[in-house]
């Protein structure tokens, strides 16, 4: 058999698989945060990058030997209606952790940095002209479709804070808000009144409500913790978004069976701990921190029983799906 052909019943590790390592990301950054505001030890945060990293590493690894097989073209992934948004996971992760990995080894991540913004300011301006070019179908639309531009503009905006680079980051948070007012409108409009998600995608509601949080995390990395009117703004509308995923997991997400796409999940509510945490340390007191404290405490143990579940899946092989062909 060919080598680039191919091989039957084989694992196939999906684009989508990169949230595995977004979701780890997310919470080494809510640990990081727990560090500097709570006192927790600042090795847990430093534990969970390493993780993150070796994930990250073993599923890049993994996909790009999927490409070698000819089981799929970097083309077809950049066109596909469903998972092309999920490609630029594999920079974002990496911007997620630059402010714990400038506490290791500063000039090194400044370069890691810079490569990850180029790729994924050149991969949303790529995607958008394919959209705007090609269309997208409205069945194929998900909340996904805000992490190429969005989520990279705003987790870019943290990252340029975490370097010393305020006027950049006031940049990339306008480049992902501003794309998150034109996306919101479209993909909002596809949930309520086109038709209901397919269950596969029902996960991707919950990236609804990071465009937000991390706005609101960016933002008071770019203003030294400090709240201000914008900050008030975005913290109103967050609060809507939280009560949003709260309704959803009554009427939705509690009817779901346990898949890779649980992990759409898990960067989100991190990111909504994230955010909270911020304000904590606006006015630490008594019930702030006990409240900071059982946030960090709901979404470890809400990524460690999503973690199990996906071990077991992966003993069972039902985790990745096998290439029959």
């Amino acid at each position: 058999m060919s080598s680039t052909t191919a091989r039957p019943d084989a694992i196939v590790v999906p684009v989508n698989a990169f949230s595995i390592c977004f979701g780890l990301a997310g919470l080494a950054m809510v640990w990081r945060l727990a560090a500097e505001h709570l006192g927790a030890p600042a090795a847990v945060a430093a534990a969970l990058t390493v993780v993150t990293l070796v994930v990250w590493v073993v599923l890049l690894v993994a996909y790009v030997d999927r490409l070698r097989r000819g089981h799929t073209t970097v083309t077809r992934e950049l066109t596909h209606p469903v998972t092309a948004p999920f490609v630029a996971l594999i920079p974002i992760t990496i911007l997620v952790l630059v402010p714990e990995l400038m506490i290791w080894v500063p000039t090194v991540t400044v370069w890691v940095a810079a490569a990850a913004v180029v790729a994924v300011v050149l991969l949303g301006g790529w995607l958008t002209g394919t959209w705007l070019g090609a269309g997208v179908p409205e069945a194929s639309l998900h909340s996904g479709y805000y992490l190429p531009t969005v989520a990279a503009g705003l987790i870019s905006g943290t990252a340029f804070a975490a370097l010393g680079y305020r006027e950049l980051g006031i940049m990339a948070v306008g480049l992902g808000g501003i794309c998150w007012l034109l996306l919101g409108s479209i993909i909002n409009n596809r949930n309520i009144i086109v038709e209901s998600l397919p269950p596969g995608l029902i996960p991707t509601m919950a990236i609804d409500v990071a465009p937000v949080v991390v706005a609101g995390s960016a933002w008071f990395a770019l203003n030294d913790g400090e709240p201000d009117t914008g900050q008030l703004l975005l913290a109103g509308f967050a609060v809507l978004m939280v009560l949003v995923q709260i309704r959803l997991y009554l009427s939705v997400y509690r009817k779901l069976s346990f898949g890779m796409g649980f992990w759409a999940f898990t960067f989100s509510y991190c990111a909504v701990a994230s955010y909270a945490l911020r304000w904590v340390a606006t006015d630490p007191k008594g019930w702030t921190i006990a409240l900071g404290w059982a946030l960090v405490a709901a979404v470890t143990a809400f990524l460690v029983w999503v973690a199990v579940r996906s071990f077991l899946a992966l003993r069972q092989g039902t985790f990745f799906p096998r290439d029959t062909a």
